[in-house]
């Protein structure tokens, strides 16, 4: 097995019992308490979210910007949900849902069973789907699935169900998923009260933010770095830590734990490598994005890197074969479904439209630059995008004021 590596950071060992809203003021200092922060229509507190974002620390973001566009409710809102709730099937609407998207198919999870520490994975059509989740109640059910990671807005590029709050909006990775029109990492998520998510971080440490369009969900969360105090002596992390064992005080890291109930109409932020565990509270309905910009790609890089030399340790016994820098790249993808030509294509093509729209170019390029400075040093790296990297690095210093140099 691949080991799981990531990154430390400081953060308080204080402790409180509830969660509450915060004066938005306060010092941004990482305990076991999740800020509430409140955005309305004239963006108060907008720059203390994005605070929160570049020191990596969680939050929810409540208020009126959360759920609108242009100051209306997002259409998710009117048209995927009914006013009085169905037993089973909660606020969906159903007919809605079934007339418009019934013989799609979406990616359902078993949350009853475990492969290779995740729920596996198999596929209905939305209409299946639907039927089980109106039916879920039923003693004929013997396991809990849940809908989710569906590429709902790949499928469907011109319904606009929703729009992505301002503060999560600078968002590198699906900028150039969408450029390219390829697979995305915006999904929605859809399952009944029970269903749930085991302890994991996303994927390649990215940011992630997710919006309950109805349902409660509970989080719970724990710091970078503090998982790899639950590991096993194998090396393995826990499929499930809301268990007795992990949640009671006696435990060594229930200081570091956090726990918040997400309510419908709310967002969530979970930080660059903060590994988490989500339950559904009764029937919910959410979108999620994961994300990176300049405030975290050099923690997404460095996980690469990092990710890459554990790689290479579990093959070093074939170092002799022919091309073993590539089959470790193979492998870097298998694993984190990316390498680094994958990263590289997509930093690039960042730096570049940047410097020919002038779009947040001084803001962006910055970061930029530093990733591919750190590229010119990882032999690796070179080998697998020399051409491009000189000549995007080419570009970059071409365009900066000397001082930026």
């Amino acid at each position: 097995m691949l080991c799981e590596i990531s990154l430390v950071i400081h953060y308080s060992t204080m402790h409180q019992e509830q969660v509450k809203e915060n004066d938005c003021t306060a010092s941004l200092e990482v305990c076991n308490e999740i800020t509430r922060v409140h955005i309305d229509a004239n963006q108060t507190n907008h720059s203390v979210a994005l605070d929160y974002i570049s020191k990596n620390i969680p939050f929810i973001l409540t208020g009126d910007v959360c759920i609108t566009r242009g100051g209306s409710r997002w259409p998710i809102f009117d048209l995927w949900l009914q006013d009085e709730p169905n037993e089973g099937t909660g606020y969906l609407n159903v007919d809605y849902i079934c007339q418009k998207y019934g013989d799609e198919t979406v990616p359902v999870a078993r949350c009853g069973r475990e492969e290779y520490g995740a729920h596996p994975k198999t596929e209905m059509t939305f209409r299946e789907y639907l039927n089980y989740l109106t039916s879920f109640n039923n003693s004929s059910h013997t396991d809990c699935l849940y809908l989710k990671d569906y590429h709902f807005m790949r499928s469907h590029p011109d319904v606009e169900l929703y729009e992505t709050p301002a503060c999560f909006s600078s968002d590198w990775l699906n900028e150039y998923c969408c450029d390219k029109g390829i697979d995305d990492y915006r999904f929605v998520y859809m399952g009944p009260k029970g269903s749930w998510t085991p302890f994991h971080a996303d994927v390649l440490r990215s940011y992630s933010w997710s919006a309950n369009v109805c349902g409660k969900k509970r989080w719970i969360l724990y710091p970078s770095g503090g998982e790899d105090k639950l590991k096993d002596k194998l090396g393995n992390l826990p499929f499930d830590v809301s268990t007795e064992q992990y949640a009671s005080v006696a435990h060594h890291l229930y200081k570091q734990r956090m726990e918040v109930v997400q309510e419908a109409g709310e967002a969530i932020f979970i930080p660059s490598g903060w590994h988490h565990q989500v339950h559904n509270l009764e029937v919910t309905l959410s979108v999620n994005h994961n994300w990176f910009n300049r405030n975290n790609v050099p923690k997404c890089w460095q996980y690469l890197q990092e990710t890459l030399s554990c790689v290479q340790r579990q093959i070093d016994d074939c170092r002799d074969m022919h091309d073993w820098h590539g089959h470790c790249q193979v492998l870097l993808r298998a694993y984190l479904g990316f390498n680094y030509g994958d990263f590289l294509k997509i930093i690039i093509h960042i730096a570049k439209k940047r410097i020919l729209t002038n779009e947040d170019a001084n803001y962006d390029v910055q970061p930029i630059l530093a990733i591919l400075q750190s590229v010119c040093k990882d032999e690796i790296a070179l080998q697998v995008s020399q051409v491009e990297v000189n000549d995007c690095l080419a570009h970059l210093y071409k365009h900066l004021p000397d001082n930026k140099k």
